[in-house]
């Protein structure tokens, strides 16, 4: 998912980097926080995640597996050996004032909330996976738009 933001390239590199960020707008995340606040973010570093869906609550862990400022950075979330996921921005800058900012995400091939609801009830798999996606695809939305409003101001 993407979307053309005018603001500074520093601002939404900062907006986009900040964890803490889509908790503001995500009906899931409810913490998200560098692990060592004294030292900058890059390459290695890890992020703490708490999310919640009804009754259910749990905790991630995170590796930055990619980090080149004002351009891109990812992170895997742990999966149990493998990633249950991994996330992706990317900035294109226009060189205008403008730049696109795409937000994506690769599920698996790790364990995760999703494997589990799989597994109890594999004859609803698709429909499953269908709402899943579409519920990120959701969240990955309000999630550009609120970098792009705190980038803008």
């Amino acid at each position: 998912m993407s979307l053309t933001i005018r603001a500074p390239l520093s601002a939404v590199w900062e907006a986009c980097t900040d964890p803490g960020l889509p908790v503001e707008n995500s009906p899931e995340l409810v913490d998200a926080r560098w692990e060592d606040d004294d030292n900058p973010p890059g390459l290695g570093k890890r992020l703490l995640g708490t999310n919640r869906m009804g009754e259910r609550e749990w905790s991630t862990v995170s590796t930055v597996v990619e980090w080149e400022p004002l351009k891109v950075w990812s992170y895997e979330v742990d999966g149990g050996g493998d990633s249950a996921s991994q996330w992706w921005y990317r900035i294109d800058d226009h060189q205008d004032g403008t730049a696109t900012l795409t937000q994506k995400v690769r599920l698996g091939p790790g364990k995760s909330g999703l494997t589990a609801a799989i597994e109890r009830k594999p004859e609803l798999e698709e429909t499953i996976i269908e709402r899943r996606l579409a519920y990120m695809a959701e969240a990955m939305r309000a999630n550009l738009e609120a970098i792009e409003a705190r980038a803008a101001s």
